[in-house]
This record gives structure tokens, C-alpha cells and sequence, in this order.
């Protein structure tokens, strides 16, 4: 069972129209229902597993890496970790249908597509991955993982991660 705990202000639905209407996208009808339920936090269980073939689309890999989440991100918070502070700041690094909503306990970032053909697709990005951000002039989906075909999918697989070393 997820618990979800250090929830965020809750929204409201027009909280999430204006984000929508400010950036042009619409969210997944099961994303926006975990915001105006939580409004981001921690969740337990925290593991997930996601495909080590890179590629935006790219579902054919096994799901056979591990992460572990550290939080996802809120709304209207005014902190770094504000998905509208976010997506202002979006790297020209990975495409823009990709909507960042939290982070990993590596640094890596979980993302939900937003439109497109894999909309409410979700993925990973390894912005930590061997590159340096200045240097990438268009976006990409080298560093993209795939992680689920939904967002309740992706927390319905979360899982106890049990460190085995």
C-alpha cells in the first residue's frame, strides 16, 4: 500500500488549470489526481524499476534497473523544487512534452510525458550522466529511461527495496 507522507499545500482543480494554461500542457487524468490527493511528498514503498535502453518511446527493453525515489516534486510551494519553478527552468536537454516530477536518491530526475504519442508515459532522466548541460544545444532523449506506461502503473510497482550487499 503507498503512503505518501511531508505533503505540500493541497491544490485546487483551477491550481492545476492555470499550471496547464501557463505552460500548455495537460496533465494525465491519474497525475492529477495524485496532486489535488497529495500535492508531491515521499513515498513508501520507494523503489521502481525502469529500462536500461535509453530512447524517448523506447518501451522494448526489459524493465531490468532499479531506482529509488527520494520525493516528488509539489505546486505552488515557491521553493527549487516547484514543478512551475521547474519547468521554467527547463534544460534545452530532454523535449519538452517531458513534465519533471521528481527526483531519484541519485540525483536523477522522474518525468511524465505530457503530450505527444507517449503521453502519461513515465521515465528517467540521468542528468548526472557523463555530460555537462551548457553543452547540449538541442534536446535529446540520450539519458531518457523508460519507467511505465502510466502514472498509476509507475506507483503501482513501487516496491520495498531490499539493499542485497
Amino acid at each position: 500500500m503507498l503512503t505518501v507522507t511531508e505533503v505540500a499545500q493541497p491544490l485546487t482543480e483551477r491550481d492545476l488549470e492555470q499550471f496547464e494554461i501557463s505552460f500548455g500542457i495537460n496533465l494525465p487524468q491519474e497525475y492529477r489526481q495524485f496532486l489535488l490527493k497529495y500535492n508531491g511528498g515521499h513515498v513508501e514503498p520507494s523503489a521502481f524499476h525502469y529500462s536500461s535502453m535509453a530512447g524517448c518511446g523506447n518501451i522494448t527493453g526489459p524493465l531490468d534497473k532499479v531506482g529509488i525515489i527520494s520525493s516528488f516534486f509539489s505546486l505552488n510551494t515557491e521553493t527549487t523544487m516547484d514543478l512551475a519553478t521547474i519547468r521554467e527552468g527547463l534544460p534545452n536537454t530532454i523535449p519538452d512534452n517531458l513534465l519533471m516530477i521528481g527526483g531519484t536518491a541519485t540525483g536523477n530526475i522522474l518525468c511524465l510525458s505530457v503530450y505527444g504519442a507517449d503521453q502519461g508515459f513515465m521515465y528517467i532522466w540521468h542528468k548526472n550522466q557523463g555530460y555537462d548541460l551548457e553543452e547540449w544545444e538541442e534536446p535529446n532523449c540520450d539519458y531518457i529511461y523508460f519507467a511505465a506506461d502510466n502514472f498509476d502503473t509507475f506507483l503501482n510497482s513501487l516496491y520495498e527495496y531490499e539493499d542485497e550487499t
